[in-house]
């Protein structure tokens, strides 16, 4: 990150955030949202660690609820409880990958990294010939 007050994403982060990001909005709007939640817990572990610290309940939460689902049903039957859990993870998915993934958005620009203007140059004025 730039040591500037107003720090901007620096190429490295550029590049490794980017396509997470695309992956994301990629994979949740083919409808696996499972896939898009996966590749948000890779954006959570990428993120600057101000970020990081805002939205880590959030994002704890939702793993725990997640695990809740995955251990709530107890059928015998495996099919059956593969299939229930499945269906009730997408359910839940559905919603929560938008909300977390507005959440790290949202810390980003709070924290001016989603600076828009670059890199200030210390002479701002063009040369005349």
């Amino acid at each position: 990150m730039s040591i500037e007050p107003n720090p901007i994403i620096l190429s490295f982060y550029q590049a490794t955030l980017l396509p997470i990001v695309h992956a994301v909005s990629k994979k949740w709007n083919e409808g696996d949202y499972i896939g898009a939640f996966h590749s948000l817990k890779m954006e959570y572990t990428w993120l600057p660690n101000t970020c990081k610290k805002e939205v880590e309940q959030e994002y704890l939460r939702a793993l725990q609820t997640v695990e809740f689902i995955r251990n709530s049903y107890k059928e015998v039957d495996t099919v059956t409880r593969k299939m229930k859990i499945g269906i009730a993870t997408r359910e839940f998915l559905y919603g929560e990958v938008l909300r977390l993934s507005a959440l790290f958005h949202d810390s980003l620009d709070r924290n001016k990294y989603l600076e828009k203007y670059g890199v200030n140059h210390k002479i701002n004025k063009v040369g005349k010939l």
